[in-house]
């Protein structure tokens, strides 16, 4: 009995610390936001309705303010580069961000930043993405705004 309890606390050990491992951000990488946009995907994903200002750019004027929205999403890299993980993660945080904005009444998301431990990293034209050995991870903060 005492030998099956060890191997099981050794068992479950073992995978909570691989767990814990993929997750850690062994890769911090910087990537441009239009090639998202412009894939496929962001095509399909991204339909416009909603626009996005990424950084320091901003609409002509702001007729409402909704407050601010966080997304923290991850996917797995396994089977993908890690362009391809790092787009689709982004590409799905800003589907968060543009399902928020339509459900409060926005149109707009204004001074969208990358927000990973929550440390923003503003850009007008890139994103920050975190990458552990099977985890790709994008956090973004955005304000929801109508906008004229």
């Amino acid at each position: 009995m005492r030998i099956l309890l060890a191997r099981a606390v050794l068992v479950l050990t073992t995978l909570v610390l691989s767990t814990h491992s993929g997750f850690a951000a062994d890769q911090i990488l910087m990537m441009p936001v239009s090639a998202a946009l412009a894939s496929t995907e962001g095509r399909s994903k991204i339909d416009g309705d909603v626009k996005f200002f990424f950084g320091k750019a901003r609409p002509a004027r702001v007729v409402h303010q909704y407050g601010n929205f966080i997304t923290n999403n991850k996917v797995h890299i396994i089977g993908r580069s890690t362009g391809e993980a790092c787009n689709l993660v982004f590409l799905n945080a800003l589907e968060d961000l543009q399902k928020k904005a339509r459900s409060v009444g926005a149109n707009a998301v204004t001074g969208v930043v990358s927000y990973f431990r929550r440390r923003e990293i503003t850009s007008d034209d890139s994103f920050e993405c975190n990458v552990g050995a099977v985890v790709a991870g994008v956090a973004l903060k955005g304000d929801l705004v109508r906008a004229d």
